[in-house]
């Protein structure tokens, strides 16, 4: 009877901790202090965040991976994680039609540092990001339109 105890407290206290840890993700807008990259200042935090995010992508994702892959034309990732009180990423989801570009995305995302966390009245947060990424492909051939003064012969 008291290892069934054990095992329900145990499982009941993990269902509260995912529980109260997903219900606590802040928005951005919704925290004073956005989560910090070393090169970041805490009065831009916001716009700092942003921009170095977009950057460590552009660095780190395979930009060539659509046209590896023989994927044509735009293809978009939108990827969603949150960043713990610790400055931690997790949770990371992919949303695409291209399961090797949601990989890429969460490849890159696994390699982001620990960040300062970021702050609501002083006390460290949870906070949700959701950052879209639009892998191109291009064709090695040119493609020309037909030239109307060229005689055809048939």
């Amino acid at each position: 009877m008291k290892k069934i105890l054990i095992i329900a407290t145990l499982l009941v206290g993990s269902i509260g901790y995912a529980q109260s840890s997903s219900l606590e993700a802040l928005s951005m807008d919704n925290v004073d202090q956005a989560p910090l990259f070393d090169n970041c200042k805490i009065e831009d935090s916001k716009n700092c965040f942003s921009t170095s995010i977009t950057s460590f992508i552009n660095k780190n994702i395979n930009k060539d991976l659509a046209k590896q892959s023989n994927l044509l034309g735009k293809q978009r990732v939108v990827s969603q994680f949150s960043i713990n009180e610790e400055g931690r990423i997790e949770g990371i989801t992919s949303v695409s039609t291209q399961d090797i570009l949601k990989k890429e995305m969460s490849r890159v995302l696994n390699m982001l540092p620990t960040l300062k966390p970021a702050m609501k009245n002083g006390k460290a947060v949870t906070v949700s990001y959701s950052v879209p990424v639009e892998f191109a492909s291009k064709l090695d051939f040119p493609i020309s339109a037909p030239n109307p003064n060229k005689v055809q012969n048939n």
